[in-house]
Parts: C-alpha cells; sequence; structure tokens
C-alpha cells in the first residue's frame, strides 16, 4: 500500500477508534456505577463516567474493552448502512450545475503541443491524446450545425485537418477539400521525439509522416478508388462464394418489392448467366483480369439471333473449346483445315480458342471451377434462341 492509501485509511479509522474510547469508558463507568434506585444510578454512572473521561488511556479490563469494541462495531455497521441506503441527492442544483469553464479549467484540458489538440473554438482547446487525469478526459463528439457560407469547412474542418493529429474521413460534397488540402496531408505532420521535437534526418531535413489518402469519387470514377468484389472469391470455396456474389449482385439490381411469378423464370435464367460467366473467368482468365470489366465483355459477346437458332456467338464457342479442353478432345490437322477454309469470324475465333489451350493440362482446381461453369451455362442454354 502506497504512502498516500495509508494515510486515507488512517483519516478514516479515527472517528471509530474516538467512539471505541468513549464506548471502554463508558462500560467502565456503568461497571462502577452505585445506587439502588435508576436515578441514583444515572447519577452515579455521569459521575464516574466524567471521571473516566479525564484519563486519556482506555480500560484494560476485558469487559471494558469488548464493550468498547462492541460499541465500535455497530457505530461501523449503522454508518455503513446509512452510506449503502442514502440518496445522492445534490440539493441547490435542482435546476442544473452546468457553468461556464473558466480560462484556467480550459488550459488545463489542451496538450502541451498545440498539434494534438483539437480546435474548438480560438480560446478553447481540447487534447487528442491522453488528458493529464481522468477528471480532465472529455467526450471528442462535436455536432457542427450551420446553413450554407457559414464557415463550417472554413473555420472548423480546414483548421482541423491542418492539425493532423489523427486519422480522417471527410465528405467532400463541393469537391474542394482534396484540392486545397491534399497535398499538405500527402505531405504529413513532422515526426516528433517522446519530448515532442521535431526529428531530423542525417541531411538535417525535417522527417515528415505523410497520410494515406483515399477518395471514393462517385462522379468521375476514373479518380477514385476501386473495389474489385471477386477478389475477395477464395480458392476453396469457389463455387459457393460465386453463388453468393451473383445473389448480391441481382438483389441489389432490381426494383423494389417482391418479383412476380412470371419474372421469377427471367430472375434465375439470369442467375445461372452470371454464375457461369464468373466461373468461366476463374477457370481460364489471369488474375489481372478476374473482374467486372470481364464479365461485361462477355456479356457485350453474347450475341444472338432470333432467326438463327443454331448461331453460336463467340462464348457459345469458348464454352465449347473449354468442354473439348477438358475432355482432352483437342483439334487435329483436318479440323483446324476446315475451320481455315470456313474464314468466317466464328471458326477463326474457335480456333484460336483451341489454339490457346492446347498444349496445357488443366489443374485439378481450374476444372473443377470450369465443369461448374459449363453445367451453369448449359442450363442456361435450355431456353430457346429468342428466349435467350
Amino acid at each position: 500500500m502506497d504512502a498516500a492509501k495509508l494515510k486515507k485509511s488512517l483519516l478514516m479509522s479515527i472517528p471509530y477508534l474516538l467512539v471505541a474510547w468513549c464506548g471502554n469508558h463508558a462500560v467502565w463507568a456503568v461497571r462502577f456505577a452505585e445506587g439502588r434506585s435508576a436515578d441514583k444510578k444515572v447519577l452515579s454512572f455521569l459521575d464516574q463516567f466524567g471521571t473516566a473521561m479525564s484519563d486519556p488511556l482506555p480500560s484494560m479490563h476485558p469487559a471494558d474493552l469488548l464493550g468498547g469494541a462492541l460499541i465500535a462495531l455497530a457505530f461501523f455497521g449503522i454508518m455503513q448502512y446509512r452510506r449503502s441506503t442514502a440518496k445522492k441527492m445534490r440539493t441547490g442544483k435542482e435546476h442544473g450545475s452546468a457553468r461556464w469553464g473558466t480560462p484556467e479549467e480550459a488550459a488545463m484540458l489542451r496538450a502541451k503541443n498545440f498539434c494534438d489538440n483539437m480546435i474548438i473554438t480560438a480560446t478553447l482547446f481540447l487534447t487528442m491524446g491522453k488528458p493529464k487525469s481522468f477528471k480532465l478526459a472529455r467526450n471528442k463528439n462535436q455536432e457542427i450545425i450551420g446553413g450554407s457560407g457559414t464557415g463550417k469547412t472554413r473555420y472548423y474542418l480546414k483548421p482541423n485537418l491542418m492539425q493532423m493529429y489523427s486519422s480522417y474521413v471527410v465528405t467532400d460534397p463541393k469537391g474542394t477539400i482534396l484540392i486545397e488540402c491534399g497535398r499538405m496531408l500527402q505531405r504529413g505532420r513532422p515526426v516528433r521525439d517522446a519530448r515532442g521535437r521535431v526529428q531530423k534526418d542525417s541531411s538535417g531535413k525535417v522527417i515528415y509522416e505523410p497520410y494515406n489518402i483515399k477518395v471514393f469519387n462517385t462522379v468521375d470514377f476514373g479518380k477514385s478508388m476501386q473495389y474489385n468484389t471477386m477478389a475477395y472469391i477464395r480458392d476453396d470455396h469457389r463455387e459457393a462464394d460465386i453463388l453468393k456474389l451473383v445473389d448480391v449482385l441481382i438483389r441489389n439490381t432490381s426494383g423494389s418489392g417482391q418479383q412476380k411469378a412470371a419474372e421469377d423464370f427471367w430472375v434465375k435464367a439470369e442467375r445461372l448467366l452470371y454464375t457461369a460467366y464468373i466461373a468461366l473467368i476463374f477457370a481460364i482468365y489471369p488474375a489481372e483480369e478476374r473482374n467486372f470489366e470481364s464479365l461485361i465483355e462477355l456479356i457485350n459477346d453474347s450475341e444472338v439471333r432470333e432467326n438463327d437458332e443454331s448461331f453460336k456467338n463467340h462464348v457459345d464457342l469458348m464454352f465449347e473449346g473449354i468442354e473439348r479442353w477438358l475432355d482432352n478432345r483437342m483439334m487435329d490437322a483436318e479440323e483446324s483445315r476446315k475451320l481455315l477454309e470456313q474464314d468466317t469470324e466464328s471458326s477463326l475465333y474457335f480456333r484460336a480458342i483451341m489454339n490457346n489451350l492446347d498444349g496445357e493440362t488443366p489443374t485439378e482446381a481450374q476444372a473443377s471451377i470450369a465443369r461448374f461453369a459449363i453445367r451453369q451455362f448449359k442450363a442456361y442454354k435450355l431456353a430457346a434462341g429468342k428466349t435467350a
């Protein structure tokens, strides 16, 4: 136990020691009180008690010591009971206790290093680090309300961005904050040691800690950070993850309200098509091309002709080539020659596919996801050409 706690414990025990001392003398006075009637007993007790109280030392008689201890214990129990049942009243504070802080109190809330403070007003700063004591800890949440042109960005947001005391998430509807503050954040704030001194490199230049700036731009996607959902499809759960991705895609691109019974057919066909194409991408496409751009290209190549049921577009030929590749039914010289003689775009495309796959042996994972893609595509192709 440290000195402060020991001192506090001794101070709190003084009242109980005084009660035990008084109780010791009272029991001694009762033992020596004389008289047969009650009034004489009381007068004798008071006389003996006054005599006993003049002696600073307690009586060492067992009865007196036991009596004093029991009285002190009873006093302790009463005090504990009163504390546990006492109502926490704040007399005189019925209408609240809020008040304006003093300059001295405001100074205690700020950090020694100015850059570690949240700027609230010209004279009030709130430390973003650990406060000097728990009593000085304050909630860091703030709400700034003001109409257009009242200075929310100019007089509050920008000064606190320039402090660079933490990470920031900033909404920028006007598109000006990144332009005006981006280079400053890109450079970052100076690195300081434990004493708050700015660190410099061997050449004497200040060392800065730059921010990692990410921009989500819904107007110009070319200037926005990108998110590839397909990058999160796991190798050991590809089929399940592809089905989840397609389900989420359809749910978030469909109109509100329940689908009608007649529309269920179209939703199921859409699900089969997307599942087959994404599985195909994971079967033969390189890792850098596993994205929605490749999916859109496959959809764009899915040409159909209402009056020609036998027509095969590039995607049809791709699936046909992959199926032959998995079954090790590659083209021989005669088939290749016939395709060259046809000299059509589709025949040449099919020949190119087969040439690309020729000589490569599919891995177990590649064969599994490719067969999954083929099953989904064949289920989709059960529809007539006009329906597809």
